[in-house]
Order: C-alpha cells, then structure tokens, then sequence
C-alpha cells in the first residue's frame, strides 16, 4: 500500500491508503537471492484502509481484503497461480458512510485490519467511531452478519472526544472466542497517568450477538510499576498481533511490547504483561502483519476441490508455575488436529489440549504431543529438564540404542522416544558419510554389508540438530 493525503485534505484526516501495489520476484535467479522482474503493479486504487489476506477455502489460493476509508465499501480479490483477479466490490455495513468531518474523529485508520485465524471472522475498524466485526465465506470471499460497536462520546460537554480511540489493534484469539482491541480513553489526571490518555486492553466475547454487552476490560495503567518512561506507555496501546507462539503482542509508546499470555481465557485470566518482552528503545506504533501461512483447506467446503488435506502439525510450548514440579503444556498445533495425546516421560498420559501436570520428582523428561484427525497425525517430543541442569548430551541413552558393537552386515537403531524427523548418519574415519537412514519410532534395521571394517562414528539428529552420537565397530566376518 503507498499512502498519501486524503481528498479532504482536513486535519487530522489526511493519511489514506491510494494504491494497492504488487511485485513479482524469481526467487530462483540471483542464486537464490533473488530478482524483482515487475514492482508497483497497481491492483487497487481508492481511499483505502489496510490490505489483509486469508488463504481460500480450496487451501492454495489467497484472499485479499481491502476496506474503504470513507464508505461501507469492500473490494476483495483473489491470488491464483495465474496471478490477481480483477476487484469486486461489496457494500455491507452500518459505519458512518462516509464518515463525517467532526474536528476530532476523521482521523484515518490505515493500519489494524484482520482475518481471525481460521478466516471465520474478518474486522474493519475506525478507531475514531468504532468498528465491525462480520463473518466472512473462505470459499467466495463475502462478508455477512454485521456486529457493529459504536463509540460514545465522553461527554455531552466533549461531542467530538470519544472513548476508546487512537488504538489501531485488532487480533482474535487463537480459539476464536475473543476479539482484542487496544484502546485509549481520554480522561483526566490521576495518580499514575498524565491528563489526557488511559490505555486499555478490550476483550469481546465473539460467541454473543451484541458485543457492546460483552466487553471485558482487561487493564488499565493502575500501579506505579507502569510510569513513563521506566516501563509501559504514558500514551496509547496501538499495534497488536497474534504471534505463533499462542501470545498476543501489543506494541505501545514505551520501551517494549506488552503480552496477552494465554488469549483463550476469558477476562483476566488471559494473563496481560506489561514490558515482555523489553527492548530499551522504542517501538514505535506497528506491528508487521502476517497472514496465517498455516490456514489449510476448508475440508468438506464446496471449495476443497483441490485434493489437498489438512495433515496435522504438533507443536506446544511450556510455561512455568507458582509449583517448580508443576509444568503448563500449551498447546501451538496447526492444520485441524482433532485429537491429542501426550507423554509426560514419567509414565503419565493426557488426551487434554493443553494440560498441566505435575510431576513426582526433579528429573530429565522426554515430553511428547501427538495430534490426529482423520487425514493422519505427527508427534513433538521435547526435553523437560525439571530441576536439574542441561548436559552436553541431553538426550537419557535408554532413549537411543545402537547395536550391535561390534556390527557385521547390519545395525539396529532403536528408538523409545518420538523424535521429530529423526535421521541416522554414519561417518568412516575420515569423516566421510557412508550410511544415512531415516528412522520410525521403535527398530529400523540398517545394512552395512558393503561397508569396509573398521571404526565409524555415528550420529542421530532430529530437526536438523544433533541429538545423540556415538562410535562402533565393524569387524570382519
């Protein structure tokens, strides 16, 4: 998007969005490096809120989104392998339209647009006067089902200062139960706050009608923990986005990003920090925005007539509690899984999304995730170290078996844990590789009847990083 004035031309409603643009690069030229063949191919031009895009129903095309700054209008369209289609044009919506020129709320919203997640819901946002949150069809890219939250003006005594402006972040939660917008409330002076500006966190709960009813806020600058210019912002929440770690991040006009920790949880217990992570230099108003790369086909759309399946990804994070033998398991799988398993290494199972468990005892433990749907599944495994210190070698030798040693015409690599992507290297004294196999949880038989005597060294590695290695011997026979 290149941005310039707005026709009006009137403070403070100047930015707009003009031209939506587009590159091609071969990445294949330039040794990979790299060569831009075409730039500033105009798609799109109009007064323009900010671009978003989700994949298609089919899971291999994109939808792109764009707003109109001034009008309930919506242009939308779609990226195939034979490149951009020509817009279409939507008019749904019941924000001021156009939008009219007030004094104080025709600031223009070029950046906080966004899809939800899985491309259910779609929001177009005016920090100025609101925002609206629809549904939207990944299979013909239309909006539907409207659900508008109007701002009020502080006072009758201040018509054109309304609540909860100057914001610009927008993000679902990953479960899509919540909407979070950042705020700022225009107020007078209190203890911790300069007169003037409040930031605040809102959370609406998307499974009601009316999200005026729902709205939680979730904080407000109310310890002198958070003072200018120490930590959190003096000013405004602005920028937010939804990481792949399961967190929100909201950027603010401090030294540092604040996080929603867990965005599934109602009210509080979503758990927002202020300053983490820190960075001591500020961070300006935006966040970059990313589409969901991991947004699979809509199986059994109309639309999935691609052949293409929703095989799932196993994935978690885990967090610390008030209990050091006590460990959350949160979980970041992708692509539809239905199911979930897991392995505390200890013994203990759990078919929980994210569970929390405890363990007996201070230990070294091998975690493992697996998750299924109808099309397959795959496992994570990582090591908990629970009280002890990391070792050079962290992975317990139970877990990796090599024999035998000496070997003849072949060897066993057995594997009692799920590793991800294992694969066996065997090297001659030279270093040279002369056997390379991938490996299945339990024995995989190796040959090595072609191999010469002598020593070799060996290696198991699991996304691409060593985890084990060893020396054996081939004797003659």
């Amino acid at each position: 998007m290149d941005f310039g004035l707005h026709p009006a031309q009137e403070w403070p409603y100047i930015f707009v969005g003009q031209n939506l643009l587009a590159a091609t690069i071969d990445m294949t030229a330039n040794n990979g490096a790299g060569k831009v063949i075409e730039k500033n191919k105009i798609l799109l031009t109009g007064t323009l809120m900010s671009p978003t895009a989700c994949r298609h129903a089919n899971g291999r095309d994109w939808w792109i989104l764009v707003s109109d700054a001034d009008e309930n209008r919506h242009y939308r369209l779609l990226f195939t392998p034979d490149g951009f289609s020509t817009p279409d044009t939507q008019y749904i919506g019941t924000k001021p339209n156009p939008i009219p020129y007030e004094g104080g709320n025709k600031s223009n919203q070029i950046v906080g647009n966004c899809f939800s997640p899985s491309g259910k819901y779609y929001t177009d946002i005016n920090d100025q006067l609101g925002f609206s949150v629809f549904n939207f069809d990944r299979c013909n890219g239309l909006l539907s089902n409207e659900r508008r939250v109007d701002y009020q003006p502080v006072s009758p005594s201040y018509p054109h200062e309304y609540r909860n402006t100057s914001g610009s972040g927008a993000i679902f939660s990953e479960n899509e139960h919540f909407f979070y917008k950042t705020a700022t409330c225009y107020g007078p002076y209190f203890q911790f706050t300069p007169s003037g500006t409040i930031p605040y966190l809102l959370q609406f709960d998307l499974e009601a009608d009316n999200l005026v009813l729902v709205v939680d806020t979730i904080n407000t600058i109310d310890s002198a923990d958070y003072h200018w210019p120490t930590n959190i912002t003096w000013k405004k929440y602005l920028g937010a986005e939804l990481g792949p770690d399961g967190r929100i991040y909201i950027v603010h006009s401090g030294l540092g990003y604040s996080t929603v920790q867990y965005p599934d949880r109602k009210g509080k217990d979503c758990k927002l920090v202020h300053d983490k992570p820190y960075f001591g230099v500020a961070t300006g108003s935006a966040i970059p925005y990313m589409p969901n790369y991991r947004l699979g086909p809509l199986d059994g759309s109309p639309c999935d007539t691609l052949g293409l399946n929703n095989i799932p990804v196993a994935n978690y994070r885990v967090d610390d509690t008030l209990d050091f033998l006590s460990r959350y398991f949160y979980d970041l799988s992708h692509h539809e899984p239905a199911t979930w398993f897991w392995n505390f290494g200890d013994g203990a199972t759990s078919i929980e999304q994210s569970p929390l468990h405890q363990f007996d005892s201070a230990g070294i433990y091998q975690v493992c995730l697996t998750v299924s749907n109808q099309y397959g599944s795959d496992t994570h495994c990582r090591t908990l170290y629970l009280g002890v210190s990391a070792t050079h070698n962290p992975i317990p030798k139970s877990q990796v078996v090599v024999s035998p040693n000496p070997f003849r015409n072949h060897l066993s690599v057995a594997l009692s844990a799920n590793f991800r992507s294992p694969v066996f290297n065997l090297y001659d004294q030279m270093g040279r590789l002369a056997r390379t196999e991938r490996l299945a949880f339990g024995i995989t038989e190796i040959e090595t009847g072609i191999l010469p005597s002598g020593i070799y060294f060996w290696e198991l590695r699991a996304q691409g990083e060593r985890v084990k290695s060893g020396k054996c011997i081939k004797i003659a026979e």
